[in-house]
């Protein structure tokens, strides 16, 4: 027959042990899921300089600025659309186009004056976006297609080209 102080000491062992793992469970059981990591905020602005015509619009420089970017107080079909490396959308900033003829069957046409109003078929302007350390290209949309991309190595050239003014 076991004696009474090694029985004892048998089932305090186990009562531990028990209480143990129930702290465990209990402990993962209630632990939230882990948070995607929180999108960074945006740095400053950039300056964007664009250039291009219906079929095409390009960003040929950069200049960032460290003081925030305005809000946008218009609404347009046309935008700026930032995204991350996984391709997802960091920030889309209204693009005002509307001095600029974007009918691509009018692109290599002379300007077009009526009255005091110009249109140019030749698109030449400078824009502002939000400087969200973690963006990894910049997409120029219009009426729901893309006319220009700047991503990868060439968005990374422009941004440290265009040195904190």
């Amino acid at each position: 027959m076991p004696s009474f102080p090694v029985l004892g000491a048998l089932c305090a062992l186990a009562l531990t042990v028990s209480a143990a793992a129930t702290l465990t469970l209990a402990r993962h059981a209630t632990s939230p899921p882990a948070a995607p990591p929180a999108p960074t905020e945006p740095d400053g602005h950039l300056v964007l300089q664009i250039e291009g015509d219906a079929r095409a619009l390009q960003v040929t420089r950069i200049t960032r600025k460290p003081d925030p970017c305005g809000p946008a107080r218009f609404t347009s079909a046309s935008a700026i659309v930032v995204r991350d490396a996984a391709g997802s959308e960091l920030g889309r900033v209204p693009l005002d186009l509307s001095l600029f003829d974007l009918d691509p069957a009018h692109v290599g046409r002379p300007l077009h004056v009526d009255g005091c109003v110009v249109r140019d078929t030749r698109v030449a302007m400078l824009a502002n976006v939000p400087h969200w350390p973690d963006a990894a290209s910049l997409e120029i949309v219009h009426e729901g297609r893309v006319l220009g991309v700047l991503a990868g190595a060439r968005y990374e050239a422009l941004v440290r080209a265009g040195a904190p003014r």
